[in-house]
């Protein structure tokens, strides 16, 4: 058949008998991409994988049906044309809205109803005048399965059932003939259904808009279990049913796909057809069987239920003499009561007599205590007196005290008078002979530390008039003392800082050091009247006495062992050395405590029929301590006073609330949950379920655990309430049901620690209302699969919405969860689909975490205990028809968690490739999270370039737990590194040895490192694969031998970014015809930016007569020193940092990258200028001439040696942008450059690294494996 050209529209007609399979093919149709109605019948025991049908069509169709007296098991024929125009027209249009609302504008949907099969004609014609073009897909089954199925749902005889077989698929047959069909087997279908959605798509000329990953579901959907009725078409039917015309029939089904059959199949049908129209004998005789099967069955039940009326009789009547006793009993119960109350009165009587004698003791002994107090109060005035005494005593010695302060501060300033004598007398000394004589010794000062020691010693003397060369002598031999007391790094008071130190290290201390806050905390010192940062010098930092805010002993003692084993003032340390380090001053908790960060949250409501619970709903958000708010109101065409509510709010908080009301009824929540996001505002989400409440400080206690960008899912402690919002119990009990004893505090836990324990046995978060979590974008494929869950897909998306990141719980963080029976979670326990998505569920969990069996086996027993508790096993089968307990732990793990480990969010190629990356492989579908070495200093433009869904983790968060714990809690299977520090901290500092790979990518870091050889070594045997950009990158390794099956040469990426600068060339004073030279690069040494400056000032007098202009990008100590001497110079533009390069080089005409750093690799500022189209001059460094100009293909760009001579450097680089003023030249390289561009796709590259991912942990999970079977056989041996 050739196939059809797809037209605008298209509806597939699903026709076929009941229990045909017609509901198998139409959800298959509809996981490839066909449109299902917004309202579909529900599920029901005996087709718990869903109808899929419309349910406002089958309605339409069940009362045409009645117009003519018939029902769905009519066997008769029918015509809708027969009925009077009036009613025609009114079942066209009935059918036209219907097909209009529940579609809307689909371009292929698809519809399914057996009893369409009676009336397809007339659907043709309604779907032709909607422009919609209709193909018909036309499913069969054995009819043995169909009768079985049919007698046991509707308990039909099976020569009837056979009759109402044949009239469906007769009428179906015959109606689409010479039509656009397709003729399918339920048979085949269920063993090769790829085969047939293929036929299907090339019969009617469908490319199905969903691909490969449909593949799952489907797989999923078309269980053997679900199948109870299963004759193959080879099985015999007896020529009994109907006179064989049901054979018959079905013979010639099987035969029309077979072109050789057809004609001779169709002779048959026809002849079926007419026979079944005229009304048979043979097709009689079946219809007065069935009506004889049913008067003998409504018989039966008459007897039934007489018989049962008898029995409840005598049920009641035994019911009232049970009652009359049970008064008889009462009655005595109250005599008995009466005489209790009368046995009460005496005892109370007796006890009343005791209590008096009692109470008379009492006033004795109180008689006596009166006595003691007084006797007490005359000792307390005594006491008082002598106080006074030791007041006055105290009072004399204060003044004297005074007294003797003040000498001591007449005594300080002649000090300081003869200070400034010993100044004098010591610049008198400088000029003298004796100063002279000890320049060497000055000189050698500023070489080494230990000489420095030595001139310090040396200057001691001078101002003690005792410098000989002897004296000299005694210095030198001071210096190990010196040493040994740790004066050199640690100086002991503010002279010693200054002898010691250079005075801008002096100043830079000095500044650092808040004097208020050290005696603020520390009021033992502020009362001393001690010097605050001489205290500290000399003890504070040795008693963990942080000097700032801004600063932790403590913490900087505890994260840098080295430090802390050098015995180096902490403080000082960091001034002079640690920033410029990178290390940080404080705990990560303590700087996200301060960070202050106030993101804002949306809270969205789905609403849909709530308004007696909307308001109070309402006012709980409004409410909120935490005001960074807005809400978002979706009605879902409610039909009570939502609406009015709903705008009264948005009336009284314009710009705060706003809402949404649909048109039509979205038909499912989570399609109002993903409308809500998509066009929500806030950096947090809250769905708020509109009957539902929480405490108003439920946000605030909350929100410090997101602050924490490792956190991506935040819960509270939800609790059940009544309809009238009182609380009840119930959910504490079940948390603890779930986990055990963690309850009552606050808890911050990796996904992976959650879901392998108590999140996977029960859905902690009962109601989503009870959480908040980052802003992220889902795929579509996990709305489309979360819509199919009917219950658990919220803790589906949980699942999700956590990634790789951690989850935090907070106890004081309330929510209500309010009970009010037309929950739908509540109502849902006793159908099949719940217990099914129980294995879906437990099925995803095994497959993303290492999910323990005990934690399936604890998941399984609580649904058996659900489904014992409603006594569903003879309604719905067993239990493992639904969850399958020997399945599901048969499942392992299939989705790796990739940690990309880096420096942090600073500017450079080396932190932005990871994030990169990582935003390109969540993208993919794959876990990915980030762990951050540095997150003290943050460019926010380079965190907001990263995808919220990805978690970001701390060093601090690692050094807390220890690696090998903290990867394994977070369920991590490789670690890929970015930097070197990052192996000096895994290797070195934390001692790492967990059994999975650990990856490193060469950006050039190794190169300036300058590490020992005893390190690389050790870095050699550690790291699993080593990835490198350009062969530079391996110089460092040198001695060291890696294999070359660890080694990949493999080139970076840049997704493409179409985003426009924020100015215009006009908005920066750029004339449209000048040539506009760009460098983008960090602000270190060596980048380029003394040369690019150069060279264009250089160019530009030289050509006075063109408009020529130099944009400089990027920020550091570079940067802002030649900005300082460079801002004011026509035709040059500092534009500091900027995040949007690949807009910047759109308005630029040349790309200037003169790169001479020692780390330069494969800079990714040249990919976004290729992506542009923007020509390039660079150096011949690196990967760079192998990108700008690569074998076989033209240049996009000139290349420049990156001689040492700084002078001939930037005459060769004047020469090359002199060449670059050629209009003809840029546009020879442009074009290049768009092609070359091309090749850099981060998809590729992500893909690539995906490859390297997988074949680290198959190699590591193949050398474990060996690894265990050597062992055993050693113990086989052994034994």
């Amino acid at each position: 058949m050739v196939p059809l050209a797809p037209p605008k529209r298209v509806c597939i007609l699903v026709l076929g008998m009941h229990r045909s399979g017609t509901s198998a093919i139409t959800r298959v149709l509809s996981l490839l991409g066909a449109a299902l109605p917004h309202h579909l019948i529900n599920a029901t025991p005996t087709n718990e994988a869903g109808h899929w049908e419309p349910a406002r069509l089958v309605q339409i169709n069940d009362s045409m049906l009645t117009e003519f007296s018939s029902r769905w098991d009519d066997w008769r024929a029918l015509d809708p044309a027969t009925l009077d125009a009036a009613k025609l027209e009114h079942y066209k249009s009935a059918i036209k809205e219907a097909i209009a609302a529940e579609f809307g504008d689909a371009s292929l949907f698809v519809i399914k109803d057996p009893r369409i099969c009676r009336f397809a004609p007339f659907y043709e014609s309604i779907l032709a005048e909607m422009g919609v073009a209709t193909r018909f897909v036309l499913i069969h089954r054995n009819p043995l399965s169909v009768l079985a199925s049919l007698d046991r749902r509707d308990q039909i005889c099976a020569n009837y059932g056979a009759l109402v077989w044949l009239r469906h698929v007769l009428d179906a047959e015959t109606s689409t003939r010479s039509k656009d069909r397709v003729l399918v087997s339920y048979e085949q279908l269920m063993d090769d259904w790829s085969s047939v959605v293929n036929e299907i798509a090339t019969a009617l000329g469908i490319n199905w808009p969903v691909g490969d990953h449909a593949s799952e579901l489907i797989d999923q959907h078309l269980r053997r279990s679900l199948q109870h009725h299963a004759a193959l078409p080879a099985d015999f039917i007896p020529k009994s049913l109907v006179g064989g015309a049901v054979r018959e029939t079905y013979q010639s089904l099987l035969a029309l796909p077979h072109p050789e059959s057809v004609e001779s199949a169709l002779v048959v049908l026809d002849r079926a057809k007419a026979a079944l129209d005229a009304g048979a004998p043979v097709f009689a005789d079946a219809l007065f069987e069935e009506m004889a099967v049913r008067q003998q069955r409504e018989t039966l039940n008459r007897e039934h239920l007489e018989r049962l009326a008898a029995k409840r009789q005598d049920e009641m009547e035994a019911l009232a003499r049970k009652i009359e006793g049970n008064d008889a009993r009462i009655a005595s119960l109250e005599e008995l009561c009466r005489q209790s109350d009368l046995n009460r009165a005496a005892v109370m009587a007796t006890r009343e007599a005791g209590l008096l004698r009692e109470l008379q003791e009492l006033r004795g002994t109180v008689t006596e205590l009166e006595t003691r107090i007084n006797q007490e109060r005359e000792f307390l005035q005594r006491l008082t007196a002598d106080n006074d005494k030791v007041n006055a005593q105290i009072t004399r010695e204060n003044v004297e005290l005074q007294d003797q302060v003040r000498a001591l501060s007449q005594a300080r300033d002649i000090a300081r008078f003869e200070e400034q004598q010993v100044r004098d007398i010591l610049q008198a000394i400088y000029v003298s002979t004796s100063w002279r004589m000890t320049r060497p010794i000055r000189a050698l000062k500023k070489k080494t530390a230990e000489f420095r020691s030595v001139a310090t010693g040396a200057l001691h003397l001078i101002r003690e008039r005792r410098l000989t060369p002897a004296t000299i002598a005694r210095g030198v031999r001071r210096l190990p003392r010196l040493i040994s007391e740790g004066k050199l790094s640690n100086p002991t008071s503010f002279s010693e800082l200054t002898e010691t130190l250079e005075a801008q290290s002096v100043s830079r201390i000095q500044s650092a050091f808040d004097r208020e806050f050290y005696l603020r905390n520390n009021p033992d010192i502020a009362a001393s009247g001690v010097d605050a940062l001489s205290h500290f010098l000399a003890h504070g930092w040795k008693e963990h006495r942080d000097p700032s805010a801004d600063f932790s002993v403590s913490y900087y003692l505890q994260r840098y062992p080295d430090i802390a084993r050098a015995g180096i003032n902490p403080f000082i340390h960091y001034v002079l050395h640690g920033q410029a380090e990178k290390r940080t001053a404080l705990s990560y908790k303590r700087r996200l405590g301060r960070s202050g960060i106030r993101p804002k949250v949306t809270a969205i409501i789905p609403n849909y029929n709530h308004a007696r619970f909307l308001e109070q709903r309402l006012e709980s958000i409004l409410s909120q301590t935490y005001e960074n708010i807005d809400i978002f109101i979706l009605d879902d065409c409610s039909q009570d006073k939502s609406r009015e509510i709903i705008q009264r709010y948005c009336d009284l908080y314009p710009g705060r609330v706003r809402s949404l009301f649909n048109v039509q009824n979205s038909g499912n929540v989570f399609r109002q949950w993903r409308k809500g996001i998509e066009q929500s505002e806030g950096d947090i989400i809250w769905i708020c379920e509109s009957d539902d409440f929480c405490e108003p400080d439920f946000v605030e206690r909350l929100i410090p655990h997101l602050r924490d960008r490792s956190v991506n899912l935040a819960f509270g402690r939800i609790q059940f309430c009544d309809q009238n919002g009182r609380p009840r119990a119930g959910l504490d009990q079940y948390r603890e049901g779930a986990e055990a004893g963690i309850w009552n505090e606050s808890m911050v836990r990796p996904a992976s620690e959650w879901f392998t324990h108590g999140f996977g046995v029960n859905n902690l978060i009962a109601n989503v209302g009870g959480c908040l979590w980052r802003r992220q974008i889902l795929p579509a494929a996990v709305w489309a699969e979360a819509e199919s869950f009917s219950v658990l897909g919220d803790w589906f998306l949980y699942c999700h919405l956590a990634g790789g990141g951690n989850v935090a719980y907070e106890p004081n963080s309330v929510a209500y969860f309010r009970q009010h029976g037309r929950n739908t979670s509540v109502s849902a326990f006793k159908s099949a689909h719940y217990y099914t998505e129980h294995h879906r569920l437990m099925l995803l969990l095994r497959k993303t975490w290492d999910v323990p069996d005990e934690t399936v086996e604890r998941f399984v027993s609580k649904v058996e205990f659900q489904y014992k508790h409603f006594e569903l096993e003879q309604k719905l089968g067993p239990l493992s028809l639904h969850v399958d307990r020997h399945a599901l732990l048969k499942v392992k793990r299939q989705r790796p968690h990739i940690m990309l480990a880096f420096l942090g969010f600073h500017t450079g190629g080396g932190e932005l490739f990871p994030i990169n990356l990582a935003n390109e492989l969540h993208a993919q579908g794959h876990l990915v999270s980030m762990l951050a070495l540095d997150m003290s200093n943050i460019n926010q433009h380079m965190m907001e370039s990263l995808n919220p869904a990805i978690a970001v983790y701390d060093a601090d968060q690692v050094v807390e737990a220890g690696a090998d714990r903290f990867v394994a809690e977070a369920g991590v299977s490789l670690i890929h590194s970015h930097m070197a520090l990052l192996e000096i901290f895994f290797f070195e500092h934390m001692k790492f040895t967990a059994s999975i790979p650990y990856v490193v990518s060469l950006h050039g870091s190794y190169e300036s490192a300058d590490l020992s050889v005893d390190f690389l070594k050790r870095f050699a045997k550690d790291v699993t694969h080593w990835v490198y950009t350009a062969d530079r990158n391996l110089e460092p390794f040198r001695a060291v031998s890696i294999p070359e099956t660890k080694l990949t040469k493999l080139g970076n990426g840049m997704p493409r970014d179409d985003m426009p600068f924020p100015q215009t060339r006009r908005e920066m004073g750029i004339a449209d015809d000048a040539v506009v030279f760009t460098l983008v690069a960090r602000g270190i040494l060596r980048k380029g930016w003394r040369a690019s400056i150069s060279a264009f000032i250089k160019l530009r007098d030289r050509h006075p007569e063109r408009q020529l202009h130099l944009l400089l990008c990027g920020d550091g100590e570079q940067a802002a020193n030649h900005q300082r001497t460079y801002g004011s110079e026509p035709g040059i533009t500092f534009l500091g940092y900027q995040s949007r390069i690949p807009g910047l080089y759109r308005i630029s005409d040349v790309a200037l990258v003169p790169s001479r750093f020692g780390g330069e690799s494969f800079p990714l500022c040249i990919i976004q200028a290729m992506q542009t189209g923007t020509p390039v001059i660079s150096t011949r460094v690196g990967e760079i001439e192998h990108m700008v100009a690569p074998h076989g293909h033209p240049p996009c760009g000139l290349i420049i040696d990156p001689v040492r001579d700084t002078d001939h450097f930037i005459q060769l680089l004047e020469t090359a942008m002199e060449d670059m003023m050629s209009d003809t030249l840029r546009q020879k390289y442009a074009k290049s450059a768009k092609k070359l561009g091309e090749r850099y796709s981060i998809s590729s590259v992500a893909e690539d690294y995906m490859r390297i991912y997988n074949d680290s942990i198959r190699s590591l999970d193949l050398n474990s494996n060996e690894a265990e079977d050597g062992l055993q056989s050693e113990r086989t041996a052994y034994r």
